[in-house]
């Protein structure tokens, strides 16, 4: 279940925080924007004014709050242990709940909780991008053909699959000499953005003798809401989700998107028909755990990178597993990627309202690939391909992105 601080448990964790500045040499957003209040020490600063005075504070605060991406990168490193993502998030909630929200982000928001309505929207995307959208030469991607209000003409717009993972893969699917069992969420972007990501777990799972249960009903795992301060909708997805996934014969969920790795294991309580609490684990600490299981075909199409999501080194805290898998079928064609762990820009949402910002930290990005002489960059986070995948246009880069589970099933 997802749940706020209260102010005075607000004002209370502020308090932890000692002002070192040490998120200050870490933060991408500060890196590019350099005012202290781009930065975790300035933006706990005006939480803790915000707990005082909310009229005074509500306003300047709602614009600083919107600016972080939300990486965690400053609470992964700090010395004091301030739990800064949490924080943000609830400082968020509160000014939902004291100033409101805009009713263009609430529409967006609340369109995830009906699965009628999204599935319908996304159709309608789907259709629409034929003739607003235009395709960039050699790479996924689409540029606005026409201006739209608020919108900077040069984000691309990850083209929206003509089917959709769950249409077509939910059910149970069998692998012959099956081993083992367990269910997968494949979340938003895999399913009506990249299902190729999902039809690879699928392929690589069944191969080697796991079966996977692929619940229909399944929907958004509620975080972008959260992060929104929709503590409300997030909850109701939340109920969704478990109702989607109770009562199945598993023992394990994997997923192969962060964000929803952390919803899952973060916030929510899923059991199976025993009444056991079922593990969530990332497809990449999955496939490591049980490797003696698997078989993958050897890498021969160069030198390989990785770049390490957000949510899954700085939140989950997974980032050898990755790295391991890699190593595995490489032969010793793996290069280490200078500031491997910075964020690409992507950061959900953020990347759409703050385009400038998350533009410039993807630019650092692109260099430090650059540098490994690497031809394919692999993450494990759709959201982060996507965004690669347009820096790479951007700056013309000899380089493909793929997801881990695409490079491990060969």
């Amino acid at each position: 279940m997802y749940k706020d601080q209260t102010l005075s448990e607000l004002q209370g964790a502020v308090f932890r925080c000692v002002k070192c500045g040490m998120c200050r040499s870490i933060c991408p957003v500060f890196q590019i924007e350099g005012s202290e209040a781009s930065v975790a020490r300035g933006r706990l600063a005006l939480i803790e004014e915000f707990t005082r005075d909310k009229l005074k504070a509500g306003d300047n605060l709602a614009r600083v709050l919107s600016s972080c991406i939300m990486c965690g990168r400053c609470q992964a490193n700090c010395p004091n242990l301030v739990e800064v993502v949490k924080l943000i998030r609830s400082a968020r909630a509160e000014l939902v709940r004291f100033m409101g929200m805009p009713l263009s982000r609430k529409l967006i928001m609340e369109l995830f909780y009906s699965r009628k309505r999204l599935y319908f929207a996304f159709k309608v995307g789907s259709w629409l991008q034929k003739f607003l959208l235009r395709r960039i030469p050699k790479e996924r991607g689409l540029r606005l053909r026409y201006p739209i209000p608020l919108l900077n003409r040069g984000i691309a717009f990850p083209p929206i699959a003509r089917d959709f993972f769950l249409h077509r893969y939910s059910s149970t699917r069998i692998a012959p000499n099956e081993r083992m069992k367990v269910g997968f969420f494949a979340g938003c972007l895999i399913n009506f953005v990249l299902p190729e990501i999902g039809i690879s777990l699928l392929e690589v799972l069944t191969k080697n003798g796991v079966s996977v249960v692929v619940p229909a009903e399944q929907g958004c795992c509620g975080l972008p809401a959260f992060f929104s301060g929709m503590t409300e909708l997030a909850n109701r997805l939340n109920q969704k989700n478990l109702e989607a996934f109770q009562g199945l014969d598993i023992d394990v969920i994997v997923t192969a998107c962060p964000t929803c790795g952390e919803a899952l294991k973060e916030y929510y309580e899923l059991v199976n028909k025993r009444g056991e609490k079922i593990e969530v684990l990332d497809i990449s600490q999955f496939l490591w755990r049980y490797k003696k299981l698997f078989s993958f075909p050897k890498f021969t199409e160069g030198t390989l990178t990785y770049h390490d999501p957000c949510h899954l080194k700085h939140i989950l805290g997974i980032y050898e597993e990755p790295r391991q898998l890699l190593k595995m079928i490489a032969d010793g064609k793996f290069v280490e990627m200078d500031e491997a762990d910075l964020c690409c820009g992507f950061g959900g949402l953020y990347s759409f309202f703050h385009s400038q910002t998350a533009s410039a930290i993807n630019k650092r990005k692109m260099k430090n690939i650059k540098a490994t002489g690497a031809n394919i960059v692999v993450t494990a986070c759709p959201g982060c391909l996507i965004y690669l995948r347009h820096g790479i246009q951007q700056e013309k880069l000899p380089v493909k992105a793929k997801h881990l589970i695409e490079v491990l099933k060969g």
